[in-house]
């Protein structure tokens, strides 16, 4: 390990706004986790490597998987329109997904909710080593 990697301090009031302008700060218009990437790099807790891990690890935080459940759900619902003809109703389902596709769709939205949850957890874990200078 270099020892520019070496993390100098313990966390402070500093790093916990941080960790959440990272995990939530996209919902300040983005500029709240542009602040908090900056806050990351500014500070001697964390090393290079997770400065980096904080600042590509879903950029935005929370935000994007909040703005794709939005757009998918809009998109990916279902309608039955139905028509009557000589007394008799016929209904037709249009629209909707197969189950694999489902199932990719979900997998994608867990896998953004949990990516910038588990990039927190870490940088969270990591500022709390006490490392001897």
């Amino acid at each position: 390990m270099v020892a520019a990697d070496i993390p100098q301090t313990r966390r402070g009031g500093h790093e916990t706004a941080t960790i959440l302008l990272l995990l939530v700060g996209g919902f300040i218009l983005g500029v709240g986790w542009l602040a908090g990437v900056v806050m990351l790099w500014l500070s001697d807790v964390w090393s290079v490597r997770d400065k980096v891990l904080g600042t590509l690890v879903l950029p935005g935080g929370l935000v994007l998987p909040l703005y794709f459940a939005i757009g998918v759900g809009v998109y990916s619902g279902s309608g039955t329109s139905c028509l009557t003809q000589a007394g008799t109703m016929h209904c037709v389902t249009t629209g909707g997904e197969p189950t694999w596709e489902q199932i990719l769709w979900i997998a994608f939205f867990v896998m953004l909710v949990a990516l910038p949850i588990l990039t927190a957890v870490r940088l969270a874990r990591t500022s709390r080593r006490t490392v001897s200078a």
